[in-house]
């Protein structure tokens, strides 16, 4: 709900619309050393992608 009013101005889009993004994120950021993780009932969280550490 956040990203959907914040990022995108509470336009009306369908939530599937925003995991959509949030998959063609995942697949980029880990370029940079980033990952995003989906944490159940709460929401995205962005962090460093452990698996670049290793």
């Amino acid at each position: 709900e956040w990203i959907k009013e914040n990022i995108w101005d509470n336009a009306d889009i369908s939530p599937r619309s925003i995991d959509a993004q949030i998959s063609k994120l995942k697949k980029i950021l880990p370029e940079i050393g980033q990952d995003i993780i989906n944490i159940y009932g709460q929401g995205y969280i962005l962090t460093p992608d452990n698996k670049q550490a290793a």
